[in-house]
């Protein structure tokens, strides 16, 4: 059943403005000009599937009109999520540079977007793990998840997160001995592919130039 049951109520329609008598708008700004609750536009916001979809709808557009801006420290600090993905690489000196990883970064931040997260990066250098970084981001609750990328069983910093405390997923290697979540390729099936086509081209004489040993995916 929808929570809302006024949806037929008209809205005014207004031209932009971010403040209102020299104040920010507010949450209870937006709910007055929709003619709904404020608990009904905190579930607008947070996509709560309770809301009708034409309640939603109206909602959204008084948001446009208004300017307003939700307070996601705020939403964070009220529910249990923050909305924030954190990508943790190596300490490289020019990990954010590499077109290996920039690839997996675009095409995280892509998807994180339209799912509407933000993603926050950093490097596992040192002083990072000397100081419990990767720790205190969830204890601190600045982000609801990790996706560690280039990371092998030397870093044995994820070895905290053995106990899965905390959601943390490696992105295209597999560390059995902490038993963390991972994501891989078929490395497998796309080396047979390749192989049977070099094959059907008549060549014979194939070499093959392996990864490090620590990437259990190579």
């Amino acid at each position: 059943m929808k929570t809302d049951s006024i949806s037929e109520l008209s809205v005014d329609v207004e031209r932009p403005a971010a403040r209102r008598e020299g104040k920010p708008v507010n949450l209870r700004d937006v709910a007055k000009r929709a003619k709904v609750s404020v608990a009904t536009v905190s579930m607008v916001l947070n996509e709560n599937p309770r809301i009708s979809r034409a309640t939603q709808m109206r909602v959204q557009q008084v948001i446009t009109n208004m300017g307003y801006r939700p307070n996601r420290l705020a939403q964070s600090l009220s529910s249990r999520y923050t909305r924030v993905l954190a990508v943790v690489l190596p300490a490289l000196r020019h990990g954010f540079g590499d077109a290996y990883f920039g690839e997996l970064i675009s095409g995280v931040c892509d998807r994180a977007g339209k799912l509407g997260y933000k993603v926050m990066l950093e490097q596992a250098k040192p002083e990072f793990v000397k100081n419990r970084e990767h720790i205190a981001i969830f204890e601190r609750r600045y982000v609801d998840g990790i996706l560690c990328l280039g990371c092998n069983d030397r870093h044995h910093f994820l070895e905290d997160f053995a106990d899965r405390r905390y959601p943390v997923m490696v992105v295209d290697n597999n560390l059995e001995q902490w038993g963390l979540d991972y994501v891989v390729c078929d490395y497998q099936a796309g080396t047979e592919q390749v192989m049977n086509y070099l094959l059907q081209l008549g060549h014979r004489k194939i070499g093959f130039i392996n990864a490090a040993p620590e990437a259990r995916t190579a």
